[in-house]
């Protein structure tokens, strides 16, 4: 079957704003379910819509994706960090870049990254720029240098 490969991008206060009102079924049954932060930022019912997706994708067994891609023409950095951290500690696999990573998690890469393995996550992939990245895994812990991003 072809997939279906649309993306929306809408802003605080627009009609997509209103993506609270979409029932989370339509999304599921799915293998995979991507997030960033872009449509938490939208407001209340979208923070709100986007646990009931990853609930709806934890019920059908569906890894989640969480990429941070902090929209700060949307949101002030603190209440950002909130809500993303929220999300993180919910999804499979989180990607986010260095000058991101203080928005899922505290003291730094290296204790955040094993606080987001604690929580359950299962792979954290930081964005090194034009260095890569780097890629750390549960349970074992284990870390590779990423040579190329695609």
């Amino acid at each position: 079957s072809a997939i279906d490969t649309r993306v929306h991008y809408v802003r605080r206060g627009t009609a997509g704003s209103a993506i609270g009102n979409l029932l989370v079924p339509d999304l599921m049954p799915s293998d995979h379910l991507h997030l960033t932060a872009i449509t938490p930022a939208l407001g209340p019912e979208a923070d709100g819509y986007v646990h009931r997706a990853i609930d709806a994708a934890a019920g059908v067994g569906a890894t989640v994706s969480f990429a941070t891609n902090y929209p700060a023409a949307l949101w002030d950095r603190a209440a950002a960090s909130m809500a993303i951290r929220r999300i993180a500690r919910r999804a499979t696999i989180v990607m986010a870049s260095e000058d991101e990573f203080d928005l899922i998690a505290t003291g730094g890469v290296e204790q955040g990254v094993g606080e987001l393995l604690d929580a359950g996550v299962r792979m954290v992939l930081l964005k090194r720029g034009s260095h890569g990245a780097v890629c750390s895994d549960a349970p074992a812990r284990s870390r590779s240098r990423v040579a190329q991003c695609l």
